[in-house]
């Protein structure tokens, strides 16, 4: 998996990023940290992740951009989302 796709909501490999969907590529080590996340049964777990201040800053863009296109959510809310995942 190399890229993101905000229109599926999923990775793509190389192969299948290469469409006029919108796409972000994702290193590799934010795409381990959220199928981690997708596989923990507890909010708790999630929530003890340790993460940099610079993937904290890129997954917060990545999913924010991601609400934004399937929740429209305007920026404050999702600001507001993001912080309390941060905690």
């Amino acid at each position: 998996f190399s890229a993101f796709s905000f229109e599926r909501g999923g990775m793509l490999c190389d192969e299948c990023a290469t469409g006029n969907e919108r796409t972000e590529r994702l290193s590799h080590d934010l795409v381990g940290l959220l199928q981690f996340w997708l596989g923990v049964r507890s909010m708790e777990s999630a929530l003890r992740t340790h993460c940099s201040p610079a993937q904290w800053k890129r997954i917060a863009v990545v999913m924010g951009l991601f609400l934004q296109r399937h929740l429209d959510l305007p920026p404050t809310g999702r600001n507001v989302a993001l912080d309390l995942l941060a905690r």
